[in-house]
């Protein structure tokens, strides 16, 4: 049923996910696991300590499959180097412009994805290169749980 109830994310998530050279080759891993009543993710920031660019492959997990949605470069030392700022994936860009992750925008024109009671959402760096030692990329999600 339809009503012109708003409805608005009672608690706030922020989740902290770090990938090193002993993890970067795992299994995906969540960074926004299911919720009771679902949740609306509003930004996901990534930065890379690491020489070298990395992929991070992006994924929602329904039921225990996970379903990759897209995959979006990571620039070398974005986010920890002034000049070289860290990844929105939510903003991100291809070389025509385009938005990696093709999203709704809300009423301030920011990017967003809802997740049902049943989905996470779970990424993983891409299998090319390995993360270096003592290197990390680091992924910071912020949501609101309904």
């Amino acid at each position: 049923m339809v009503t012109s109830t708003a409805i608005f994310p009672q608690s706030l998530l922020s989740k902290v996910v770090q990938f090193t050279n002993t993890t970067s080759t795992s299994v995906p891993t969540s960074v926004i696991s299911a919720q009771a009543n679902g949740c609306k993710i509003e930004q996901i920031i990534v930065s890379n300590s690491d020489t070298v660019a990395h992929d991070v492959n992006v994924y929602v997990n329904a039921g225990s499959t996970n379903y990759q949605i897209g995959t979006i470069s990571i620039p070398l030392s974005s986010g920890i180097l002034n000049g070289v700022p860290a990844v929105s994936l939510f903003k991100a860009v291809n070389s025509t412009g385009s938005t990696l992750l093709p999203l709704s925008l809300d009423a301030n024109g920011d990017p967003y994805i809802y997740l049902d009671p049943q989905t996470s959402l779970y990424m993983q760096p891409g299998a090319s290169t390995a993360v270096g030692s003592g290197k990390t990329i680091n992924i910071v999600a912020v949501a609101g749980a309904f």
